[in-house]
């Protein structure tokens, strides 16, 4: 499977989170990204006023499986 990618969603309650993939700046919800799916990622939402989310992305021999979700909570 190297070279496939896969088309990631991301939304968020409320919208406009911003996300970083590895450390980088991707926009703010809600998105849809391709992601490698050959690689793994960290996915983290932040938005003012809410408790940021940290979500791992890793490779499977079905292409990217999440391994932790959570709703955004306000702090």
């Amino acid at each position: 499977m190297t070279g496939s990618s896969t088309d990631i969603s991301l939304q968020s309650d409320p919208s406009e989170a911003q996300i970083e993939i590895n450390g980088q700046d991707r926009g703010e919800t809600p998105t849809t990204l391709s992601l490698d799916s050959d690689r793994s990622y960290t996915v983290e939402l932040s938005l003012e006023g809410y408790e940021d989310e940290s979500i791992q992305l890793k490779k499977s021999t079905s292409g990217l499986q999440a391994t932790f979700f959570s709703v955004a909570s306000p702090v």
